[in-house]
């Protein structure tokens, strides 16, 4: 796996924010329990939640890309990669990650965006 983003440690609740407030999807420690026990479908939904709450949610894109890996889903591996593109411009310039996002693209037989 190759991380897009840098993992943080994030206290929870956030600095002024009641502790009644808990967050809509379950933290990301759970979801690569999920992911790893095999329980894709589950992971797979809560991550799509997340993305339809943030949209640029580099968290939930690496997970969906951890998951439709463990599936062998190369469109969609693909596909999430060029999320992250348009999120973070800069790590098409790490040669792991175009080399991961490349092979998707030939494995699932769609061309490599350039943009």
């Amino acid at each position: 796996m190759i991380c897009l983003i840098p993992t943080r440690m994030m206290a929870w609740p956030p600095p002024g924010m009641a502790p009644m407030h808990q967050p809509i999807i379950p933290k990301r420690g759970l979801l690569l329990l999920q992911t790893a026990r095999g329980d894709l479908d589950s992971a797979l939904e809560a991550y799509r939640r997340a993305l339809a709450l943030d949209s640029n949610d580099l968290d939930a894109i690496q997970g969906m890309i951890d998951v439709y890996t463990a599936q062998g889903d190369y469109w969609n591996i693909a596909e999430m990669y060029e999320r992250a593109f348009a999120v973070v411009p800069e790590i098409r310039s790490q040669k792991k990650i175009m080399k991961i996002y490349k092979k998707a693209c030939k494995k699932a037989n769609r061309p490599v965006t350039t943009i």
